[in-house]
């Protein structure tokens, strides 16, 4: 039942990459058109039952019988595909509606050294499962329901997420309320999941886009005035310590990611196997500034202030509450993302797609064939919806139309991400706020996240808050360099290396070479998920 609950628009977005997955290339395409008549139907369905609300008076009688006749001319087309896909493809429907699994399917998909934590946050009292690879699961109902977990959860956003509630600048981490999200989710079952080298998360509500990384296992006092700011956190025993932290949206999901065929293309270091996109342009001003060598030009994200004074530079367009404008003239560039896919496609090797500046614009990503591509990165501002007047949707922002001399809005919208075509091993989108739902309120990553679950990819690192722009970079080349020296390690072992190093060794530099504050913070170091 828990599953059920949890499985959303995600779990749904990912058994469709994987029933295409699962057929043969040519069935794959009917498949993917199938699901696309799916796709389209709900939209128009949803279009005229609002325009069926309006008063009588009101309606467009002929956009609504317009609309009625495409309704019924999809509904014919989907069923004569549908019919081709039952008879060549039997287990096409149990990829799309899987039941839930049971306690022994589960362990039979897990590997040595993994545990599952699956957590059903309910109005009244949190449920929760440790299953251990073999052995006995756990089972335990925390005393606290959505209203406890939901201020617990705020209340520690509010001290990682610079814009949150018009925070000025990074306070102290609320150690005391991650804590007692500890204590009553991971406590009661921790010595069930023991010592596994990795713990899969599946939770729904808010936990479902937390970070359990940034939990810490016992209380702890820092001390805030220690120099640089932010170095005391590194005392702290982050549950990151014990484990790796790999999120899913359903035990579903994992089930039927361990159930894809593997790929069977060349790895890592192999050039054809990445795609970088980044470093937007989002003005002719800014064009014009770099093509004169704008190195003295302002081209930072939104920033705030750290103790001590030092600006944090963010990979968000930052408060844009007052921005009458949708021009993306108004977003700054984010020049250090080149170096970022640049150090990146250096690691894969030559032949690696790159798309920089006036390259990474909609045209070029939306013309492509990326299924030959095993990581995909996109370096750039995170849009959620409101953020820019008449966004409505998640978007990632991309090089200006009247730049890049296309047409477009210079936004690659979830819409748009959809109809992508990818069979990538991970997506890497290292922008703010990325793990964001399609609306306030909706279920984790069901905006830009189910949209590349959608168009074929079969992990996802998203953001859970605006990210700190350096400590970013730092984060995507670390995770690579490590993979690249250590050809085994997982994506969740790769991650939580170069989040320990962040914690342990991180640090803003000035000028001269002195230490400003550090990325013990758990601000720097946990805003992304491996989903």
């Amino acid at each position: 039942m828990a599953d059920l609950i949890r499985a959303g628009s995600v779990q749904k977005a990912l058994a469709a990459s994987a029933a295409r997955a699962s057929a043969d290339p040519a069935l794959a395409e009917v498949v993917r058109r199938e699901q696309d008549f799916g796709e389209e139907l709900s939209t128009l369905q949803r279009t005229l039952g609002a325009l069926l609300a309006a008063p009588l008076e009101q309606q467009l009688t002929k956009v609504i019988a317009d609309m009625r006749a495409r309704i019924a001319a999809i509904e014919k087309e989907q069923a004569g595909l549908t019919g081709q896909i039952e008879q060549r493809f039997p287990a096409y429907a149990n990829l799309i509606a899987p039941k839930p699994p049971t306690q022994a399917e589960t362990q039979r998909v897990l590997r040595d050294g993994e545990a599952l934590l699956a957590v059903l946050v309910g109005e009244t009292r949190t449920f929760v499962w440790a299953v251990p690879k073999s052995g006995a699961a756990q089972f335990h109902a925390a005393a606290a329901g959505a209203k406890q977990i939901e201020a617990l959860t705020a209340r520690v956003r509010r001290t990682v997420d610079p814009f949150s509630h018009g925070l000025p600048g990074v306070p102290p981490f609320a150690l005391d309320d991650a804590h007692a999200i500890y204590r009553l989710v991971v406590a009661p079952v921790a010595a069930t999941l023991g010592d596994a080298k990795q713990v899969i998360v599946s939770a729904n509500g808010v936990l479902g886009a937390f970070p359990f990384a940034m939990l810490p296992t016992a209380p702890v006092a820092v001390n805030i005035e220690a120099t640089p700011a932010y170095v005391d956190y590194r005392k702290v025993p982050w549950l990151l310590r014990r484990h790796a932290i790999t999120q899913v949206p359903s035990v579903n999901a994992l089930v039927t990611l361990r159930a894809l065929p593997a790929r069977t293309d060349a790895g890592l270091g192999s050039g054809a196997s990445f795609a970088g996109i980044g470093d937007p342009i989002f003005s002719r001003a800014q064009m014009t500034a770099l093509s004169a060598g704008g190195s003295s030009v302002s081209v930072r994200g939104a920033s705030v202030t750290v103790r001590g004074g030092a600006q944090v530079a963010l990979r968000s367009a930052g408060r844009l509450d007052q921005i009458d404008s949708a021009e993306l003239g108004r977003l700054e560039r984010l020049p250090d993302t080149s170096d970022e896919v640049r150090e990146i496609a250096a690691i894969f090797g030559a032949g690696s797609d790159v798309l920089l500046q006036a390259s990474a614009n909609e045209k070029e990503v939306k013309g492509r064939d990326w299924r030959r591509k095993r990581v995909i990165l996109f370096a750039t501002h995170g849009l959620v919806p409101g953020e820019l007047n008449g966004l409505d949707q998640p978007a990632l922002a991309l090089t200006a139309p009247d730049v890049a001399g296309i047409d477009g809005d210079g936004l690659l919208t979830v819409e748009e991400i959809l109809n992508l075509k990818l069979d990538a091993d991970w997506v890497v989108l290292s922008a703010c706020n990325t793990a964001s739902g399609s609306v306030e309120g909706a279920e984790a990553l069901s905006g830009l996240g189910r949209a590349f679950f959608y168009a074929g990819t079969r992990a996802l690192l998203a953001s859970n808050w605006p990210v700190e722009t350096v400590s970013a970079k730092m984060i995507t080349t670390g995770i690579f360099k490590r993979q690249a020296a250590q050809i085994t390690l997982s994506k969740a072992d790769a991650l939580r290396a170069t989040m320990l190093d962040l914690i342990d060794a991180g640090e803003a530099k000035d000028s001269a070479g002195k230490a400003v504050y550090s990325f013990a913070h758990p601000m720097f170091w946990a805003p992304f998920s491996l989903v």
